[in-house]
């Protein structure tokens, strides 16, 4: 009797738990903080659909409780990361293909259906990797609902048109080899996969067709067999592969060495997405900001754009048109929204969605300039990094690299945050001061809100190691990239993400408001009182005024 009520108090306390968890599922999903557990449809017509099967609700609990328990050990320090460095793989070569026909239209940096994948981008890549030691690869960037690429075999589809053989044909030539597949996050961030994931698909080359002057093309798909010549055009929806110009190409094989005066930066930003000008957004600021990038060291600087109104649009391909910068188109993967009213919504709505969408402009720069660039710096349009012992970035990047205690290749090099509160909140506070400081440097800017000059405070304190900090990402160790370092390594030989002291470079980051939800109301109110009059930009104020005339 006694082992019958212990039974049964047992099954009481597991039902108790098994809807404590139903409702905290239930509870995230109506606060949108929780995915939907299968893919959503924001576009087109719905299909009917049955009514899940009890089999189908009892898999969707049952990963839910494992991904709860996954974040329970990672708050514990217990979780297991996934390995950054690949292990050799085996170059399988499945099929060699060839035949003639009417060259097919691909696109790249523009989705493109293949099965359950949506293809982006595709890269040529001759960097020393530890997947394929021994061969060049092509990185494709794709986006899939859930993490379907990690259960599934995938073969890369090879298609170099060599020659035309009349008016209306081309003779081809191909390869079908076995994809090498790479999630671009952790499960320590956030263990849920009910969201379009980011993966880079690495294919090994067997061929010597990759000529500049050669079109080539490649399909991602779960078939081995050759698609045939004229068939499934429509169908076979192939990606063409960007290849680096041959003599803007870096032979080194390392950053150590490399003189201050040859080094190569390119800067990267998410996507834009914003509907009307505001204090923190506008086209003078934006045209300073990348100007400023400029004047920093940057050698090239890529925009990806989602939406943005048309007075700033019209500034930057301005300076596009003299090649001062380079825009980038850019939608969101499948089913998601693509109205720029309701992506804007979106976007803003579903953070963890967002952060993972980031992923796909983020690496797609990265896989551009890393054959061309030493280095690759991630950052959003309100934040600059200012080295404050140097002239610039690349006299900084020298000094670090030559000087440091290297055990191997650099991966990331990190840069502390310190903020600029828009509104004048922490300059408020110190009237006093400003009053009293008679080598304060006033201009007219400094009246004038729609200036990344006007705000002369920033935050005493920076942020503590690894928050808010931005990194230059070394293109010579890394195979992609997330927001603030750099992600999976091209061999085993690479250092952890250096932080660099305060008193070598700061990243001045322009807020509306301090981050309370982050934060929290009393750190805010600290970093408000504690401020310090900020003239780390003056030395560039009188020549970017100059490029912004010219610009405007």
């Amino acid at each position: 009797m006694r082992r019958l009520c212990v039974v049964r108090k047992q099954q009481k306390y597991f039902h108790i738990i098994q809807t404590a968890i139903l409702c905290t599922f239930l509870l995230l999903t109506f606060l949108d903080i929780w995915p939907p557990f299968f893919e959503p449809i924001f576009e087109g017509e719905e299909d009917e659909e049955e009514a899940l099967s009890t089999d189908k609700l009892r898999e969707a609990f049952d990963e839910g409780v494992e991904k709860l328990e996954y974040l329970y050990n990672a708050q514990m320090g217990k979780a297991k990361m996934s390995e950054l460095v690949e292990r050799n793989a085996i170059v399988e070569k499945m099929r060699q293909c060839g035949g003639t026909e009417q060259k097919r239209t691909a696109r790249s940096r523009e989705w493109t259906k293949n099965g359950q994948l949506f293809v982006y981008s595709a890269y040529l890549d001759g960097r020393k990797n530890s997947v394929f030691p021994n061969s060049p690869s092509v990185q494709v960037l794709v986006s899939s609902f859930g993490i379907v690429p990690l259960n599934h075999t995938f073969y890369c589809h090879f298609r170099h048109y060599l020659y035309q053989t009349d008016v209306a044909k081309w003779t081809w030539r191909g390869t079908v080899v076995r994809a090498h597949v790479r999630w671009i996050w952790q499960r320590a961030w956030d263990p849920r996969t009910e969201f379009y994931n980011t993966f880079l698909i690495t294919c090994p080359l067997t061929t010597k067709n990759f000529e500049e002057e050669i079109d080539s093309f490649v399909l991602i798909s779960r078939n081995s067999f050759c698609v045939k010549s004229e068939q499934s055009i429509d169908l076979a929806n192939f990606t063409k592969i960007i290849k680096p110009t041959k003599n803007l190409v870096i032979n080194d094989q390392s950053v150590f060495g490399v003189q201050a005066d040859q080094i190569k930066i390119a800067v990267c930003t998410k996507g834009l997405s914003f509907l009307e000008e505001t204090i923190s957004f506008s086209a003078q600021k934006v045209v300073e900001w990348v100007f400023l990038q400029r004047s920093l060291g940057a050698n090239d600087v890529t925009l990806y754009i989602y939406w943005i109104p048309q007075k700033v649009r019209n500034a930057l391909r301005r300076m596009a048109n003299k090649k001062q910068l380079e825009i980038v188109e850019l939608n969101l993967s499948g089913n998601s929204p693509n109205h720029p009213f309701l992506r804007h919504q979106f976007i803003q709505r579903n953070r963890q969605q967002k952060r993972r969408h980031e992923l796909i402009p983020y690496n797609d720069c990265f896989n551009k300039y890393s054959a061309t660039h030493h280095f690759v710096l991630i950052c959003d349009i309100d934040e600059v990094v200012v080295p404050l012992r140097h002239h610039n970035w690349q006299q900084m990047l020298h000094e670090l690299v030559a000087q440091g205690k290297w055990r191997a290749e650099p991966s990331s090099i990190s840069i502390r945050n310190v903020f600029k509160f828009w509104g004048r909140n922490a300059a408020n506070l110190k009237n006093e001061k400003q009053n009293a400081n008679n080598n304060f440097h006033q201009t007219e800017d400094a009246e004038n809100e729609d200036s990344l000059f006007s705000n002369t405070w920033r935050t005493e304190k920076a942020q503590p190691i690894g928050q808010y900090g931005k990194s230059f990402v070394n293109t010579r160790s890394v195979a992609s990239v997330f927001n603030h370092f750099g992600l999976h390594r091209l061999h085993a030989n690479v250092a952890n993400t250096l932080h660099v002291g305060e008193n070598d470079a700061l990243k001045l980051h322009w807020r509306e408001k301090c981050p309370e939800a982050e934060f929290g109301t009393e750190m805010c109110q600290e970093l408000a009182k504690n401020v310090i009059i900020d003239t780390l930009l003056d030395r560039f104020r009188d020549k970017i005024e100059g490029e912004k005339r010219k610009a405007f």
